[in-house]
């Protein structure tokens, strides 16, 4: 079955779409606003601060993030998935070198190297 686009209703700076799921307030963590609250989420658009392109943060995303991992309900989605997924292997790779280097020996020339810094 085919994918349905949503129609897309252009509402200041964002985009909002016909795509909306009901908020469960009980499940937010760290929302003490004097703000009026959200009664739905909507998809929103957005640029990947990486690679500039322009994405979705989609409504189900927004309840998993809010909801499910249970995040602050001001912080928003900043990079792509694609760019995500890079900077998590980054992180990893980093993660596995250093734990690499504390197993391995000391260089030999290393004490005289401190010495002169």
């Amino acid at each position: 079955m085919a994918k349905k686009k949503p129609v897309r209703l252009k509402t200041g700076a964002r985009y909002k779409t016909e795509n909306r799921i009901p908020v469960n307030k009980a499940k937010w963590t760290g929302y003490g606003s004097y703000d009026v609250a959200p009664e739905y989420y909507s998809d929103q658009e957005f640029r990947c601060c990486d690679c500039d392109s322009n994405e979705i943060w989609t409504a189900q995303q927004q309840k998993y993030y809010y909801e499910g991992v249970r995040e602050n309900i001001y912080a928003t989605t900043m990079r792509c998935r694609k760019c995500r997924t890079y900077n998590e292997a980054v992180k990893e790779d980093q993660k596995r070198h250093m734990e690499k280097m504390v197993k391995e020996e000391p260089h030999l020339n290393e004490k005289y190297l401190k010495k002169n810094t």
